[in-house]
């Protein structure tokens, strides 16, 4: 498979083997069907970055004319990437960049810096995901209809927290994050600005152990400047 675009913009093109896909995303591929036309083919999905065990893979047929398309392949379907494979996922991340006929640089400077730490937390007896150590909490009155109506008391107006201990917080053990604290408050940026965002991934509360999270704006396009394995 070659990758050509990427959230409706296109990319230098790449070839692959297995393509992950995360919430939001969406990818446009090339297959060059150029095997044994005489049979058809297995595709499979599987989900990653969760123990696969519990969950069967998909499967779908790859079929070439005039063969019939529900008549099975003569092997048994592949078995996909280990499920905390993470280098497979890194790999196509760092392959992603703008096809050099459609490149917009970024800005020389942003406006802000807003830090924002993945962590994993406790909240009266459940395990929640969290960012800077705060919980979300859905409103029931949806964000937009309560700016645009300029309804009161739908979430909490403090400003969300946009920062953490950079320096000394350490992303490789294992916190104590019982009783934590969560909010519905929201960042609110002004317009036209640019903001320079660190997302820093780090260790569950369980040893040795960290998960996979995906990250997408709505309605916006942004610009990846970094991405390593450490703080």
């Amino acid at each position: 498979m070659t990758v050509v675009e990427v959230d409706g913009h296109f990319v230098e093109p790449f070839v692959i083997k297995n393509l992950f896909i995360y919430s939001g995303e969406t990818y446009s591929i090339l297959v060059k069907a150029d095997q044994d036309p005489s049979r058809n083919y297995w595709v499979t999905t599987s989900v990653v970055s969760r123990n696969n065990i519990v969950t069967p893979p998909g499967l779908a047929i790859f079929n070439y004319y005039p063969n019939h398309p529900n008549k099975s392949p003569p092997t048994v379907p592949p078995a996909g990437p280990l499920w905390n494979d993470v280098v497979l996922r890194l790999n196509q991340s760092r392959a992603i960049k703008a096809h050099h006929d459609y490149v917009a640089p970024p800005p020389l400077t942003s406006d802000r810096v807003n830090l924002m730490l993945n962590t994993q937390n406790e909240i009266n007896g459940y395990m929640r995901w969290s960012v800077n150590n705060v919980s979300f909490n859905l409103p029931h009155t949806p964000y937009l209809i309560a700016l645009k109506e300029n309804i009161s008391g739908v979430f909490d107006p403090t400003p969300a927290l946009d920062y953490f201990d950079l320096e000394n917080y350490g992303i490789y053990t294992t916190p104590n994050n019982s009783n934590a604290t969560s909010s519905n408050s929201i960042y609110r940026l002004k317009f036209n600005t640019t903001v320079d965002i660190i997302l820093q991934n780090s260790n569950t509360m369980n040893k040795n152990n960290s998960g996979t999270h995906p990250w997408h704006l709505h309605e916006h396009d942004f610009w990846v400047l970094g991405i390593m394995k450490k703080k």
